[in-house]
């Protein structure tokens, strides 16, 4: 996994310094819902959010266009609690344990945008790098003398590999701000989980817990995704060979205005006056 995580921030590392001139940040509510094994095998639907990055456009027709984005998503897929535990501490102190399901994913892709008016419709592919993780937390009621309130602590992770599709379309709210939604088909790599439903505490009643731990032999996600694009003003000293966030009315508005022909200057004979 550290190899894949070098040779995707060595893709974001030449993103970036080729498209320092684009800011077009998305912000999305996410969620997600198990497909296959994983959803035959119990995983709990999910809900997160997400960060996406927007190149410039690499390819500019008239009713077409092609761009590139990266990001992150982080999804929690349901939780348990197991209450009233006695903690392995000198006072036998009292609290909670939480066991969570989570899978946070960095993502790339290629995104074809085709231009209709304010809505902007397109489709994308995406390929993806996934955790998904089981962890505990344990809680104190009362906080005790050299012990933390809170705790964390990993029951199991596992790195899978995705790839998938996406539908989805842009709606120009104003020349800097679009609202976004998709819906999008990750294929997935095997991973294992922590069954919520079978969580519980062990037979000693004290700090221990039996639980099963579940072997799907796909990964697949369908996800789904609302929110903004914001397009940050960039540096006016700056050619504008940049991604065109304005209103496609606009755009056709300015582009026609350019087209008009310049009047030609009227030349003036002067002569001398006769002596």
């Amino acid at each position: 996994m550290t190899f894949k995580i070098h040779i995707y921030l060595i893709f974001v590392y030449f993103f970036l310094v080729t498209n320092l001139n684009s800011q077009n940040l998305g912000l999305y509510f996410t969620g997600s819902c198990p497909q296959k094994s994983l959803q035959n095998l119990g995983y709990k639907n999910g809900l997160g959010f997400s960060l996406e990055y927007l190149s410039n456009q690499l390819i500019k027709k008239e009713s077409f266009s092609l761009r590139l984005s990266i990001g992150f998503d982080a999804q929690w897929h349901g939780h348990k609690n197991i209450d009233s535990i006695t903690f392995n501490t000198p006072n036998n102190d009292k609290g909670y344990s939480r066991f969570e399901n989570s899978c946070v994913g960095l993502f790339l892709g290629p995104k074809f945008t085709f231009n209709y008016g304010l809505w902007e419709p397109y489709f994308e592919l995406n390929l993806a790098f996934r955790q998904f993780m089981t962890n505990q937390i344990s809680t104190f009621y009362k906080e005790p003398i050299d012990y933390q309130k809170s705790t964390s602590t990993s029951i199991l992770s596992n790195n899978t590999n995705h790839y998938g599709l996406g539908l989805g379309s842009l709606y120009h709210i104003t020349d800097n701000i679009l609202f976004d939604m998709r819906v999008s088909y990750s294929f997935g790599t095997k991973t294992d989980f922590v069954s919520l439903n079978s969580v519980s505490l062990g037979k000693n009643g004290v700090d221990s817990y039996d639980y099963k731990i579940m072997k799907a032999n796909a990964s697949d996600l369908l996800f789904y995704r609302i929110g903004f694009i914001f397009h940050l003003k960039k540096n006016k000293n700056v050619s504008s060979n940049t991604f065109d966030y304005s209103s496609p009315i606009e755009r056709t508005n300015s582009q026609n205005i350019r087209k008009k022909s310049v009047p030609s200057p009227k030349i003036i004979n002067k002569t001398k006056p006769k002596t």
